[in-house]
């Protein structure tokens, strides 16, 4: 795994930020992931479907974690984890605090963590993508974007 062991410091301001917005949401960063082939983690990326197609982690699942019931079509069985993500960690957070009342409401206790950096500093990391483009992300804006090295950016006509 080619690593930066430290996200920047743009990165490591939006990961503040969003661990401030969402409390109850807990991270986890990626050197507890790659690689790690003894549990059995749900990865759930929460971008839209043109985002998720462009490349994602391999095996997750696309979520919509605007959705009222966002657990809905999802089976936790023999899951030990489950880890959100999307461009660099808001829209996750969203869906992990949704999950992490839905799972209290029902009694059921499996973990839910916010992968801190998204799938922007996995790719930095040298984690595995899949998808239509695997070795480029999804930049989400122009903006955004800035927090990739520019030969990861995936662009298209809309940005």
């Amino acid at each position: 795994m080619a690593s930066n062991s430290q996200p920047s410091f743009s990165m490591r301001a939006v990961i503040f930020g969003i661990k401030k917005t969402f409390p109850r949401v807990s991270g986890i960063v990626n050197t507890e992931l790659i690689g790690n082939d003894k549990e059995r983690i749900l990865y759930l990326d929460s971008r839209p479907i043109e985002e998720y197609s462009v490349s994602h982690i391999p095996g997750s699942k696309q979520v919509d974690h605007e959705a009222e019931e966002p657990w809905k079509d999802i089976d936790f069985k023999n899951t030990d984890k489950i880890v959100c993500y999307c461009s660099v960690g808001y829209r996750s957070s969203v869906l992990a605090n949704k999950l992490i009342s839905h799972f209290r409401r029902e009694g059921l206790d499996i973990p839910v963590f916010n992968l801190e950096g998204g799938v922007f500093q996995w790719a930095m990391d040298g984690g595995p993508l899949e998808g239509e483009n695997p070795h480029k992300v999804h930049q989400y804006s122009s903006v955004w974007g800035r927090l990739l090295p520019e030969n990861m950016r995936y662009t298209d006509a809309k940005l």
